[in-house]
């Protein structure tokens, strides 16, 4: 199965769109000259007010999501650019109070990534993945069958 696709809580998504939308509309009096400001001022409001397009763009795109596959969790510049292992994940459920999103954490509970619940199939191939990579790491050790924990095989 190709990569898992799990998209950035909606409210976040679009409060980030909404803030980077307002800071590009707050430049472009500066930028088209509408304002007394010298060229110097008139050119650094282009420049950030392109740079602000940029991100709106990339963030309407899907930057803030993240992927999962085999190797783990590839998280982009939204969520601290990187490769988490499986390994690394202790727990993948849905979040407490609000089943329509799921919860990846990592070592004393710390919440690597919440996001919208991807499909029951994609879940499914989630935790295919991490079973498989803890399996390999340390035989004996592996997730309930949930997913929603790591137990020692005593």
């Amino acid at each position: 199965m190709p990569s898992v696709r799990i998209r950035a809580p909606r409210t976040q998504h679009w409060l980030f769109v909404a803030v980077l939308a307002l800071q590009g509309l707050m430049w472009i009096p500066q930028a088209l000259g509408w304002t007394d400001h010298s060229a110097r001022w008139r050119l650094l409001a282009v420049v950030v007010g392109l740079l602000t397009v940029a991100l709106l763009v990339a963030l309407l795109r899907g930057v803030d999501d993240i992927s999962a596959s085999a190797d783990g969790l590839h998280r982009s510049l939204f969520h601290g650019s990187g490769h988490v292992a499986w390994t690394d994940v202790t727990e993948i459920r849905p979040a407490p109070g609000n089943p329509e999103r799921l919860v990846i954490r990592g070592a004393s509970s710390r919440t690597i990534f919440e996001g919208q619940m991807p499909t029951q199939d994609e879940v499914g191939q989630l935790h295919t993945w991490h079973r498989a990579a803890l399996e390999q790491a340390r035989p004996g050790d592996a997730p309930d069958e949930n997913g929603s924990g790591v137990h020692l095989n005593d």
